[in-house]
């Protein structure tokens, strides 16, 4: 189904009004909080979202007493809408800022990786960028960049979406880990199978899907689904519950690396443990023409994760660990 144009026109200020309600709205599946959003009663939300549906012919939501949901026209248009006002808000701030990257960019990033490896960057990014304004939502759970608003989001993975551009930042090296406490009590595993009489922790990820465990020996490739004596849902948890001594543990090495670094954490079975390639990527959506402070934002941090080299260790620089 199509939708209709405005006008030939731009549009006037009740429809670009019916816009911004449509869009908090959707983003939120809320006229409350899109009205708290947008500083208004969601009276006001209401009526500025029939008014556009009244100007388009469709309904965009179906609503009840209880819960709100967008109907397959309003799915369709969201995207659409959403883009616009991005689009007039990129006008707007690089009219007044001239040439100079200026307004607001929305960046989601997994907890563990903003603490480590975004937030020092951002006094830098903010000498280099001041009239960019940052909001970051640290959050490990799987976001809708477009739906939510984000104009870039880093996460980590096996990675293959199409509807966005993604940028590689490293490869997600992962380790089996211990403390030194727990190995000299319990001996340090020489082959797989020695982890079968061992503690081990689990992670659990946001999906519901546990972390499997997979080695190669000789050619052969063997899989393990620890049954752990702890699970959890938090991956950073799992380096700190291991330095406790809790078991073994496998994690990403840059969650990892501050606790090898100290001496609170082993590194166990590195030549045989193989788990399944994952990357770290910065991705941010489609767009014919990328706002000029979203793509100064993204050539700054890839610049920088570049030249961080606790990013791109490999295994090499890990035997240094090795129990």
């Amino acid at each position: 189904m199509s939708f209709p144009a405005f006008t030939p026109a731009l549009p006037d200020l009740d429809q670009l009004r019916g816009l911004r309600a449509f869009v908090a709205a959707a983003q939120s599946l809320s006229f409350t909080r899109a009205a708290v959003e947008l500083d208004v009663s969601p009276q006001a939300v209401s009526g500025a979202v029939a008014r556009l549906e009244g100007i388009l012919g469709v309904r965009l939501f179906n609503r009840s007493t209880r819960s709100m949901a967008l109907t397959d026209e309003g799915a369709r248009f969201y995207p659409q809408a959403a883009d616009a006002l991005a689009r007039l808000r990129d006008a707007v701030h690089s009219a007044a800022a001239g040439d100079e990257p200026a307004g607001l960019v929305r960046i989601s990033v997994a907890g563990g990786f903003a603490r480590r490896y975004v937030l020092p960057e951002l006094p830098g990014l903010r000498a280099a960028l001041p009239k960019v304004l940052l909001e970051l939502a640290l959050d490990d759970r799987r976001v809708d960049m477009v739906r939510e608003g984000f104009d870039i989001v880093i996460r980590g993975g096996v990675l293959g979406d199409a509807s966005v551009v993604s940028r590689p930042i490293c490869a997600l090296s992962t380790v089996l880990v211990a403390s030194p406490d727990y190995l000299a009590s319990r001996g340090a595993p020489r082959l797989p199978q020695d982890l079968l009489t061992h503690d081990l922790i689990s992670l659990r990820f946001l999906s519901g899907l546990m972390n499997e465990w997979r080695f190669e020996r000789a050619g052969q490739v063997e899989q393990l689904e620890p049954r752990g004596v702890l699970t959890l849902s938090d991956p950073y948890a799992v380096s700190e519950a291991a330095a406790l001594g809790l078991g073994i543990g496998s994690v990403a090495v840059h969650h990892a690396l501050p606790l090898l670094r100290a001496g609170q954490l082993k590194v166990v079975l590195l030549d045989s443990y193989q788990p399944m390639r994952r990357e770290m990527a910065l991705q941010y959506p489609h767009r014919e023409h990328l706002a000029p402070r979203v793509k100064a934002v993204v050539a700054y941090l890839l610049e920088r994760f570049e030249v961080n080299a606790d990013l791109h260790l490999g295994a090499a620089d890990l035997r240094v660990f090795e129990a």
